[in-house]
């Protein structure tokens, strides 16, 4: 087997297999021939000699089904960080998905679950190509194809990566200058058994959060004073509900929480702030850290992709 590297052009040589414990005249194997005997571990070994190799047996579903993340993690470990193995898709699967759901107005009103855009890249393991979509969706959730290659063949991933490329142009989503973005893979054995991973939405550019006072912003204080006031947690998409904050005090400055609001609302939360009798003058920088409970679930309605994947077939 030849992989080639379409990003660096790197040709890695290797085998179809390495797993021939057996000698040439029982059953063809490497023992004696390749490896010095039955006791050698043979991927480690192997690797000392080839840089890639084929792994078929995932291709088999009495194979694939006894397969866990230990298989793979003792692969890795046993050969070089550059060694780099093909795996062959399970003769089971029908589809492998990676996408990213894109919410170009930071608006769960419009769109499908707040998604306004999605782009897709779909392994059909019977045609064995890729296919690129990328969609759009109206408010009333209805998807419109705007592009779709049912023949993908430019370069998205690296041999040996652990993670794809997915993009698109920003004028193609009305070019904004704040959207967020979840991102999610599946793997599909039929209509009804899939697996499928994703994330939580991941703003762009990232939330920055600032605590302000009322009535006062800064607080002015005289030395022995007293005043009470009112803290909000407030972000660049909007006021933020707190859970609680915490407080630390300085030598010179007390403060004390007369009341916190409940954790779904966004008026102020009272607190008491006084400065010493002595306190020299000057401006003090209080720290105040807040725990906070920000909702950003994956959008519930894209959780069974393969009902979306079977629409989009009809």
């Amino acid at each position: 087997m030849i992989s080639e590297n379409a990003q660096d052009s790197t040709l890695l040589i290797g085998c179809s297999g390495w797993n021939y414990p057996d000698t040439p005249d029982k059953g063809g194997g490497w023992t004696d021939v390749f490896y010095p005997d039955k006791e050698t571990k043979r991927l480690r070994y192997y690797s000392q000699f080839f840089e890639t190799a084929e792994m078929d047996s995932t291709f088999y579903n009495r194979f694939y089904s006894k397969t866990t993340k230990g298989t793979f993690i003792g692969m890795t470990k046993a050969t070089p960080e550059r060694f780099q193995f093909s795996i062959k898709v399970p003769e089971n699967v029908q589809n492998v998905i990676y996408g990213v759901l894109i919410d170009a107005d930071s608006n769960r009103a419009t769109g499908r679950d707040g998604v306004d855009y999605q782009v897709e890249m779909q392994w059909n393991n019977r045609t064995k190509t890729w296919i690129r979509f990328f969609t759009e969706y109206s408010t009333q959730g209805q998807p419109r194809v705007l592009n779709e290659d049912l023949n993908y063949s430019k370069p998205f991933f690296s041999n040996g990566s652990n993670y794809i490329l997915l993009h698109t142009n920003l004028a193609d989503i009305t070019s904004p200058t704040r959207y967020r973005i979840a991102f999610y893979s599946e793997i599909i054995h039929n209509i009804s058994d899939s697996v499928i991973d994703y994330t939580n939405w991941v703003d762009i550019p990232p939330i920055q959060y600032a605590i302000s006072t009322t009535p006062e912003n800064p607080v002015t204080l005289r030395q022995g004073e007293t005043k009470d006031i009112g803290i909000t947690l407030k972000s660049t998409s909007g006021p933020v509900p707190v859970l609680n904050y915490l407080l630390e005090n300085h030598s010179a400055i007390n403060l004390e929480i007369n009341r916190l609001k409940p954790s779904q609302s966004f008026e102020p939360t009272e607190l008491k702030i006084g400065a010493s009798s002595n306190a020299p003058t000057g401006q003090y920088v209080i720290p105040v850290r807040a725990n906070i409970s920000v909702e950003s679930p994956f959008p519930s309605s894209f959780l069974n992709l393969k009902i979306l994947l079977f629409e989009r077939r009809r």
